[in-house]
């Protein structure tokens, strides 16, 4: 048997336009989903869970809220040219993990002052 008869070991579909769209897709998706699901519980679980004064909720909710797109607007063409000059997509997607879980812990675990690094960190949490 040549190497011409053989099978592929990936299949065909893996790098089909139409899968490469869906999965975009559902990644949009899901993170307008949660970004949805934060902004209505943000501002009481300032109040409820950093004892915040009601009257300081909205200023604080709306800066946590830019922070992310400010990140996002700044660092997203830096990280794309990096991942483009890595030879694998898997060391900037792992990091890229790592600082989320980073991000994710300050969030749950930080007091009131840290907050807005932890934002830093995990914008989309």
């Amino acid at each position: 048997m040549d190497s011409e008869s053989q099978p592929s070991h990936s299949p065909s579909w893996r790098s089909s336009k139409a899968l490469v769209l869906l999965t975009v897709c559902v990644a949009m998706f899901t993170e307008t989903l949660l970004f949805g699901f934060l902004v209505p519980i943000l501002p009481y679980t300032l109040e409820d869970r950093l004892h915040l004064d009601p009257s300081h909720t909205q200023n604080l909710t709306s800066t946590l809220l830019s922070i992310y797109g400010l990140v996002t607007l700044i660092s997203t063409p830096f990280v794309a040219s990096w991942a483009d000059r890595v030879g694998t997509r898997k060391i900037p997607l792992l990091l890229a993990l790592a600082v989320t879980l980073v991000g994710t812990v300050l969030v749950a675990f930080v007091p009131y002052r840290a907050l807005k690094l932890s934002r830093l960190y995990a914008p989309s949490v």
